[in-house]
């Protein structure tokens, strides 16, 4: 060791230089959640509890927007150039859903002529190709369609009953 050192060309501060996409915060924890920090860094082997909060924090903010993408409504759902979809593939969408359902042995047909889309939701006209016999049926039929369609695509969908066209009824 030497008696004397030369500091003449010394610079004050850190030797090494933080990284410029983080910024120094303080922050004020709970005791018992520091500690868990703590012990949690103690377990994997070291670190700092710094860093294993920042990456709790970035696992969360990857959670959230992951559901928010998920619960999105349909409007902001795009196409494959990337463009919101028109009333027909609504519509196209739809008839997906419905064409398993036959209350009453009819056949259910959503029309694109008379769709609205208001905030989140899209009012679709649906016919069925003949008056069911039980109207509940028909309803129940309706109602499945709807819910299957929010749980899977996450289209808030409200149907509108039409009547069958006359030359529908005739054909029955």
């Amino acid at each position: 060791m030497k008696e004397e050192y030369d500091f003449s060309d010394a610079k004050r501060g850190a030797v090494i230089p933080l990284s410029t996409s983080q910024t120094e915060v303080r922050l004020r924890l709970d005791n018992d959640v520091l500690d868990w920090l703590r012990a949690g860094v103690s377990k994997t082997g070291g670190g700092s509890y710094q860093e294993m909060l920042n990456s709790i924090l970035r696992t969360h903010i990857q959670t959230q927007e992951d559901a928010d993408r998920k619960s999105l409504p349909y409007r902001h759902f795009r196409g494959a150039e990337g463009t919101e979809l028109s009333d027909a593939e609504i519509v196209e969408i739809v008839a997906r859903y419905l064409k398993d359902k036959h209350p009453g042995g009819a056949t259910l047909e959503a029309l694109t002529q008379g769709v609205r889309h208001e905030q989140d939701w899209w009012y679709i006209p649906v016919r069925p190709s003949f008056e069911p016999p039980r109207r509940y049926e028909y309803y129940e039929a309706l109602a499945d369609a709807e819910g299957e369609l929010e749980d899977t695509e996450h289209l808030t969908v409200l149907f509108l009953p039409t009547a069958p066209t006359d030359e529908e009824i005739g054909q029955k």
